[in-house]
């Protein structure tokens, strides 16, 4: 499932942040969670992106505002690498 070290740290580093949320303090278990996403967005973690937009989408109030993010050109770039088709 994680690959490369830098997967293996993004995942380790949301699992702490969900960890710190639950049990110590949300604010510092927010901040680790948005640094986790991020390590996992410029990593080469390709799954997560598609993984990201497929959710966001399914939302149901946001999600369609969010139908059009396939149209941004480093979206549509990380989703063709990724290997995910987009409509």
């Amino acid at each position: 499932m994680c690959a490369t070290e830098g997967n293996r740290r993004g995942t380790a580093t949301y699992v702490a942040g969900l960890l710190l949320i639950r049990y110590v303090s949300s604010f510092v278990g927010f901040w680790l969670q948005c640094y986790a996403i991020f390590l996992l967005l410029t990593g080469n973690y390709d799954g997560f992106l598609s993984t990201l937009v497929w959710m966001v989408k399914m939302l149901p109030v946001v999600g369609p505002i969010f139908d059009t993010v396939d149209d941004i050109p480093w979206v549509k770039k990380q989703l063709a690498r990724a290997g995910v088709k987009s409509d």
